[in-house]
C-alpha cells in the first residue's frame, strides 16, 4: 500500500505536464521550439497555421506550468521549452510503477 501511496503522489506532482501536454497543439509548439533557437508567437503561430491569439493562448498553459522560459529582445519575445523540472519526478513514477508491476508478478526487490 505505500508504493501505492508513492505513486499517487507522483502523479499528483506531474498532473500539471500531463495536463498541459495532453493537448497536441501544445505538444506541436513544445517539438517546434526544440528544433532550433527561441521562437516568437509570430514564426509559432506562421509554423502551425494558427492565429497569435491561439498560440499566445496555448503559450501561456506552457508558461504556466514551467514548461517554457521566456526571454525579452527589445519588443519581442522569445519562447523556449524547459522540461528539465518534471523529468526527475517521471523518472521516479516510471520506476516505481515499474518495481510495482515486478512486485505483482512475483519478483519485488
Amino acid at each position: 500500500m505505500e508504493k501505492i501511496t508513492e505513486i499517487r503522489g507522483l502523479f499528483l506532482q506531474s498532473l500539471p505536464l500531463f495536463n498541459a501536454l495532453g493537448n497536441e497543439t501544445r505538444q506541436q509548439l513544445i517539438l517546434l521550439m526544440m528544433e532550433s533557437d527561441p521562437k516568437t508567437v509570430q514564426q509559432l503561430s506562421l509554423a502551425l497555421g494558427l492565429s497569435r491569439p491561439a498560440v499566445s493562448h496555448h503559450i501561456k498553459l506552457l508558461k504556466d506550468v514551467g514548461l517554457l522560459t521566456e526571454e525579452r529582445k527589445g519588443m519581442k519575445r522569445y519562447y523556449s521549452p524547459m522540461v528539465s523540472m518534471y523529468i526527475a519526478t517521471l523518472k521516479d513514477l516510471i520506476d516505481a510503477v515499474d518495481d510495482l508491476i515486478k512486485c505483482n508478478k512475483g519478483r519485488c526487490q
